[in-house]
Formats: C-alpha cells, structure tokens, sequence
C-alpha cells in the first residue's frame, strides 16, 4: 500500500512523534537520552529549525518543530539517522530504531500550539511517572520556566512565552498557570494512538447505531454528566473491532483520556 502524502503545515509548525521499532525502547540509560538532545541541539543551531517543545519518553519521542531551513521530513531523516548510529553502535545492533517513518500533524493557530506544548509537557503526568511537569528531566518545560537542574536552554520559548505576557515575569507565571490546566476536548497525535482500519463514514454509522441503543444522541453522550453510563457506551464503542481511539474521539468530540480511561 503506497504511503499518504505528508500534510504540509502553512505555518512550518508541525507536532512530530518517533516510536520505538516494534514498540521497544528508544533510550536504554541518561546516557542516550542526553545524546538525543544532543542531536536535537546541534541540528537546530545549524538554523536547519526551531524547537519549541520536547518530551522525551522511554519508548516514544514528542517534539514541537518549526521549519526554519529544511522540510520537516530532511529534518527529522537527520535526526533519526543520526540517532540510530549512536543506539546501534553502542548496543552492537544492526536494523532500524525507529518504528516506520515519523507521524506529524500540523500545527495551524494559536490555540492548538499552545495546547500541543501542554499536551506534550503533561506525558509524563499522564503516565504516572511524575505529578507536576518540572519534575521530569528530559522535556522542554524547564527550559520555559527558566529554573531548575533540568534547564538545557536548547528550546525556542521566546514565541510562546511572548504570547502570554510582555513581562518575562508574568509570562512564566501564566505558562505555569496554563500547564497546569487540561482540556479533555485537545485532540493530539500519541503513542497509544492506531491509526484504525475502519473507513470513518463505516465507523460513524456503527458508532451512531450503538449511542442509539443506549437511548442518546452523540450530543448527548458527549454532555452526558452520569458518568458510569457514559463510560459503558464508550467501552462498548472501544470494542468496534479496528476503531482507534483517535477515530472515537474525533467522531465523539470527547477527548482521549476520556475514553482511553472509560
């Protein structure tokens, strides 16, 4: 099956994920994990891009990119290449590191970058690995907050920061302030995310067939406020045999988690 065509961002602002080769670990120790970024920040101070967020997870990568020189897929070729030599000469290993070609989407207005850092920031909370974002070493979040052992000065956080307030002061405050937030409804790319093998116009009509039988509209499940018979119709609708969870969300207009935890 020939490959789709990569959706190209008119801003040059793309969210990019790169997962581990048959879902495996991407970074064994610290010590791949500081060369990743050591890549990232020769790469970038070669004017090739701008990186405005990273997150760097034990078997999958989140990284906020704005093309500045080359494409996004030259960039990311150099990236990926660059750390496969590392992580295939240091494990004494040959073959591929990284599972497929990278996944992106476009990054089109204000709201869903600023959104999109948040998302990628708040992983590690979502796994449970820590609570607070400044807390997990190998993301950009220090670099924003401007403190803290973690702090690479490798990002781009002048754009982001500048959205929030003229004042360094306030703008750090306000970007602590909205990290802190979670909008269920923001619906990016992700690891646990497939990409379904069910036609959407097929899987809207099952979806429609089975809301119905509980008595809703997809409205009224979206608003439904008892809980427990909301999350036994997205159960339900989570066993549609080749529907992702990305698929259910766009459909629902009800965000991931949400239906990931139902």
């Amino acid at each position: 099956m020939p490959r789709r065509p990569r959706i190209l961002s008119s801003t040059g602002i793309y969210h990019v994920m790169m997962r581990g080769i048959n879902k495996g670990d991407l970074f064994a120790d610290d010590r791949d994990r500081e060369k990743f970024l050591e890549i990232i920040e020769v790469t970038s101070s070669l004017g090739e891009y701008d990186i405005y967020a990273y997150c760097l997870m034990t078997n999958h990568i989140h990284l906020l990119i704005k093309e500045t020189g080359d494409p996004i897929d030259r960039t990311m070729k150099r990236i990926g290449v660059s750390y496969s030599q590392h992580f295939n000469k240091r494990y004494e290993r040959v073959g591929h590191v990284f599972q497929d070609r990278f996944r992106s989407e476009t990054v089109e207005n204000e709201r869903y970058l600023l959104g999109c850092i948040r998302y990628i920031h708040n992983n590690p909370v979502k796994a449970g690995i820590i609570k607070q974002p400044e807390y997990y070493g190998w993301s950009s979040y220090s670099d924003y907050i401007g403190k803290g052992k973690f702090t690479r000065g490798i990002t781009n956080t002048s754009l982001i920061l500048g959205i929030f307030s003229d004042n360094a002061e306030k703008a750090v405050q306000a970007f602590r302030e909205f990290s802190m937030k979670e909008d269920e409804k923001d619906i990016f790319i992700d690891y646990n995310d497939e990409d379904g093998n069910v036609k959407k116009e097929a899987l809207q009509k099952r979806v429609n067939g089975i809301v119905s039988m509980h008595g809703l509209s997809i409205k009224e499940l979206a608003e439904c406020e008892d809980r427990l018979k909301r999350d036994r119709v997205l159960k339900e609708l989570k066993s549609i045999k080749g529907a992702s969870i990305r698929q259910l969300a766009d459909i629902l207009s009800i965000g991931k988690n949400i239906i990931y935890k139902a």
